[in-house]
């Protein structure tokens, strides 16, 4: 269990290689795990119900973590991809759910399957790092995700 005194957080991204809006948000997930951050932040990929390790998820520093039957996923209940958790702690508790300090969309680009806006105009995961930053709540605290539908990919 994480110590209260411990400043470190963890994101976790859930894609899937087969769906194109978790291939769209590729760089953009690049450009939020390359930025400096006042606190530590560990990155983690989490493939869901993805039986191969792609490159293109490969950010940086990030660690890669294969779901491959949608346990993890199904945890959160987390029923599409791209999505985002964010959790205050060391890496062993970053998979409970009662650690989930923001959950849901990225931001607020997509609106559905094929159709974005021109500009993220509700940037959810960076402000609810900002938040973690100055220890303040994520607000909101939760989004519903927009893209594939996990049960799509089971095996």
């Amino acid at each position: 269990m994480a110590d209260d005194a411990d400043t470190s957080w963890t994101v976790v991204f859930a894609l899937n290689s087969t769906c194109p809006l978790s291939r769209q948000y590729a760089p953009e997930i690049r450009r939020i795990v390359s930025q400096p951050r006042l606190v530590p932040i560990r990155f983690h990929v989490m493939q869901v119900n993805d039986a191969r390790q792609d490159s293109l998820f490969g950010f940086g520093n990030t660690r890669m973590v294969m779901d491959e039957k949608g346990t993890l996923a199904a945890r959160f209940h987390l029923n599409t991809v791209p999505a985002v958790l964010v959790y205050r702690g060391n890496p062993f508790d970053c998979y409970r759910p009662e650690r989930v300090w923001y959950q849901g969309a990225i931001d607020n680009w997509a609106i559905s399957l094929g159709k974005h806006r021109l500009q993220v105009t509700e940037p959810y995961l960076l402000r609810a790092l900002e938040a973690a930053e100055r220890g303040m709540p994520a607000v909101p605290a939760f989004t519903r995700a927009v893209g594939c539908y996990t049960e799509t990919f089971r095996h």
